[in-house]
């Protein structure tokens, strides 16, 4: 589970955060909105480090060639559409009339340019090239057209590409992730643009009216990082900031009820499982009788022992104790709306 909280501007008699924006003009509405979150950002090269705040962040700045939907579906964003050639070759049609947020044109060669670098920035302390593994040899048929080779048939590639944020070659040749962080080189065609960057504090944006998409909402949008939960929310009921994300599981029965407040939820992806130890035939060293002894063989490996430990785990006290009823349970390690 996945929760923000808003706190309306205070305009008059207090109204839920949806109905503020149904009743407001876009005139009367405040142009600018302070997120309060809880991982804060390390870097703002989009290929430095796999790191959900950084991914977070990257994508207001950068777009992909896919993305995925709030359910996880796949859909376009820099590519319009994509289909195989062959078993090892997919084809990319990239959507015309983008530009940079310095204005030169986004073409099929910024992609190859990405892909390049992706697999390759120094000191990365997680990398995305696993994400590019499959792919062999981008080959460029023109501005807006590309193909990707691939060793053997690979059907995830749209999906993995929906990971990995499209840079510039001219912003990005030769850059450091110290260029990046500095704004030199964060240069991107997504909804808003870079203004400052402080790391592990603050991140400034601006919004980029040159965007291929919707008009984002603000104008101007900045990042605190409060990792303290309960200074996220005595934050935002304080009025410094207007959202927050991860609130405490604690406090959500109380927000909820807050005519101040408005709080949005959606079923998250992450799943806790328990796998059992298949690799080990003989004794497994974390497991004894009640006398503390070894056993002879790795019990694990007893369907009728797989089945008893299942049935121990009382999955809704879990869900209402643990969690304080913001889970869902399940009975299997794949999330409910993903590929497969």
């Amino acid at each position: 589970m996945r929760s923000r909280i808003d706190r309306p501007r205070q305009r008059g008699p207090a109204a839920t955060f949806a109905l503020l924006l149904a009743v407001l003009s876009p005139q009367a509405r405040a142009q600018d909105l302070t997120i309060g979150v809880a991982a804060r950002s390390t870097s703002v090269d989009p290929h430095f480090y796999d790191l959900a705040a950084n991914v977070t962040l990257s994508l207001h700045i950068f777009d992909r060639l896919t993305q995925r939907a709030p359910d996880s579906t796949l859909l376009p964003a820099l590519a319009l559409s994509w289909h195989p050639v062959s078993d090892t070759v997919w084809e990319f049609n990239l959507r015309p009339n983008v530009t940079w947020s310095g204005g030169t044109d986004f073409t099929a060669d910024d992609v190859a340019f990405t892909l390049t670098r992706a697999r390759s920035v120094p000191n990365s302390p997680s990398s995305f090239a696993g994400f590019l593994r499959a792919i062999t040899q981008t080959e460029i048929i023109d501005k807006l057209t590309l193909r990707f080779h691939t060793a053997a048939p690979a059907p995830n590639v749209p999906i993995d590409l929906a990971t990995i944020a499209i840079v510039s070659r001219h912003g990005g040749q030769d850059a450091t992730t110290d260029d990046y962080n500095a704004g030199r080189a964060a240069v991107g065609t997504g909804p808003y643009r870079l203004v400052h960057y402080e790391p592990g504090t603050s991140v400034a944006l601006i919004r980029n009216d040159t965007w291929w998409g919707p008009k984002p909402e603000w104008q101007h949008v900045t990042f605190r990082g409060i990792p303290n939960a309960g200074a996220r929310v005595a934050a935002l009921l304080a009025g410094d900031v207007d959202l927050i994300d991860q609130p405490p599981l604690a406090d959500l029965k109380r927000l909820k009820s807050d005519k101040h407040v408005a709080v949005f939820e959606a079923q998250g992806l992450r799943v806790i499982f328990l796998g059992p130890d298949y690799t080990r035939q003989g004794d497994e060293p974390f497991i004894t009788d009640n006398a503390g002894n070894k056993l002879p063989h790795n019990p694990l490996l007893d369907l009728r022992v797989r089945q008893a430990l299942s049935i121990a785990i009382n999955r809704k006290a879990l869900v209402d104790q643990v969690m304080q009823g913001e889970a869902t349970q399940t009975g299997q390690w794949m999330p409910a709306g993903t590929p497969g």
